[in-house]
């Protein structure tokens, strides 16, 4: 999920940031979309998220930092949105 372009250590770009994680988690788990698949759909977002969420943790962590301290001790983050294995 790209997000060079935001600035991590406002509010609004957290917001930005957070708002992508989910179309893309929604973009990769959409196979599942189905009436009949429900449950792999909802379980798909769940597991896209969880995994998610540490990452976007990491970049928002490291974007504080270098707002506040010019540095950071934390490496640039790719977000990457996995899905369970059937």
């Amino acid at each position: 999920v790209p997000h060079a372009d935001l600035d991590l250590s406002s509010p609004a770009g957290v917001k930005a940031l957070k708002a992508r994680v989910g179309r893309a988690i929604r973009q990769v788990c959409s196979p599942m979309d189905q009436r009949h698949m429900v449950a792999k759909y909802i379980g798909c977002r769940s597991f896209g998220r969880e995994g998610a969420m540490p990452q976007v943790d990491r970049a928002i962590a490291r974007a504080h930092q270098l707002a506040s301290l010019g540095t950071s001790s934390i490496a640039p983050v790719t977000i990457v949105i996995a899905t369970p294995r059937n």
